[in-house]
This record gives structure tokens, sequence and C-alpha cells, in this order.
């Protein structure tokens, strides 16, 4: 009976001292901006030898864990296309190694881009950057059709229901970075776009982790143009000495070019 105790004792203090002997680094990759960095390459290398202990890649919040046997220094050693790589010393960690967040800053060169020639696309760090070409813009009524011509890659969209859909989720849509609706987006001229940015799996950057992709429509700022909506105040046209007052004129103009609506809900007839 007391050699049972007495193995039972020395197996629980081996899973004690096992246990003990692990180490875990966990941690935050973010950009200068404080935003998560997600799919940066997380390695853990043992020193002085350098070899290779464990790795892993950061999640949609941009965190990492790692798991490790204790009893040497390691080498904390991060990377990720159009970042500046990053490595940090530990020394000889012990238990859980909170390591915060840790910022990695982008290249200041332009070699995170990926022309893909012919297609006028450019792949970035976190986002496929879309030059509409003269083609397509000739092509297209609106930015939906536009999008369709464009055939972005995991963008499928419904140009007739003005519809997105990317990864199986939705797609939130943005002119020049704020958020818009279906009808907004759809009100744009494609000559006015200068590029559409679509950014694939965005996580909770966008205020929805559900999200499949954004899609962000970068127009040309108007110097002039607007929407007035107005009474109106004079006869708009003369037909056989019959003049027709609408009750409003809503009127959308934008440089040379100018559309004028009429609405005949409400008007009246005067004889002259």
């Amino acid at each position: 009976m007391k050699k049972i105790l007495v193995i039972a004792i020395v197996c629980l203090l081996g899973s004690f001292a096992a246990a003990a002997q692990t180490v875990k680094v966990n941690g935050t990759i973010v950009d200068e901006q404080n935003r998560p960095v997600e799919f940066v390459n997380v390695a853990l290398i043992s020193l002085p030898d350098s070899s290779f202990v464990t790795g892993s890649t950061t999640d949609g919040k941009g965190k990492f864990a790692l798991r490790a046997t204790a009893g040497s220094d390691f080498l904390l050693r991060l990377s990720y296309i159009g970042y500046v790589g990053e490595q940090i010393v530990i020394r000889t960690p012990q238990g859980t190694v909170q390591m915060g967040d840790i910022i990695l800053k982008e290249q200041s060169v332009a070699l995170d881009e990926v022309v893909i020639s012919g297609s006028n696309i450019t792949q970035k760090v976190d986002r496929m950057v879309v030059v509409p070409t003269a083609t397509a813009m000739k092509n297209s009524y609106n930015p939906y059709d536009l999008m369709l011509n464009l055939a972005i890659p995991h963008l499928k969209v419904d140009a007739l229901g003005k519809g997105l859909e990317a990864n199986g989720g939705s797609v939130q849509t943005r002119i020049n970075g704020i958020v818009a609706t279906s009808t907004e987006v759809a009100a744009l001229l494609p000559k006015e776009i200068v590029r559409i940015e679509f950014i694939e799996n965005p996580g909770g950057r966008y205020g929805d982790s559900s999200l499949g992709a954004v899609v962000d429509i970068i127009v040309r700022r108007r110097e002039t143009g607007g929407l007035v909506n107005k009474p109106l105040m004079l006869p708009t046209y003369c037909l056989a000495r019959t003049m027709w007052w609408p009750s409003s004129i809503i009127k959308s103009h934008n440089g040379d070019c100018s559309i004028t609506c009429l609405p005949v809900t409400s008007r009246k007839r005067i004889r002259i």
C-alpha cells in the first residue's frame, strides 16, 4: 500500500514539474493606427541555436498564442508582407508571458504592392484596389454594372437587385470611406469613380464582425454641383398659351450637366 502511494506521489510531482516547464507566449499585433493585423506570421525560435520551436498566425483580432517547453531563451519573430519585420528576445520565460500590443510599421516603399498585369488590379496589404477600365465604364450605367463588368475576384454582384455578396457574407458599401446605402451607391455615375477598394474578411474593423467584405468606392470630389429641392415661383414652359405651374422642382447639377425633374402631382392651369 505504501509503495503504491509513493508511486502516485512521484507521478503527481512529475506532472507538476512537466506543467511548470511549459511556457505560454500571448500577444496582439496592431498597426500604427492601433488596428489589429491578422495573418501575421509569428514564430518562436530557440536561442542560441536558432532552431524553430513553434509558430502560428494572428487571428481576426490580431491575437496569437504560442506554447513551448521552458528552459532556454527565445526569439519571437514577426513577419507579414508590407510590414517591417519585428524580433523580440524573451529571456528565460516562465509560466505565461503576456507580450501586450506589438506595433508593426508599414513598409515605406511600395514593395507591398502586386500589380496584376492587364487588369488594373493592385493587391495591397489589406485590400485589393481596382481601377476601372475605359471599356468597363463605357458599358456600365451605374456602379453595380461597373463592378460586374470588372469581375472583381470573390465579389458576387447582383446588378439588377443592387446587391453584393462575398465569402458567403454580406458586403458593406462605402463612398470615400463613409458608409453608404445601395441607393446612394447606385446614384453615382461610373465616370466619377476613381477606384474601388475591396477589403475581404475585414473582421470587426468596420463595426460588424460578420461582414464578408467591404467595398469602398473612391470618387472624385466635386468642386461644384449638388441637389436643389425648392418651390417653383416661375412657369417652366408655355404650350398653346397654357402655362403649367408645378408645385416644386428638383434639380441635380454638376458642372455643365444638369437634369430637371418636373413633378406633376400638383399643378395649376392658367389661361393667358
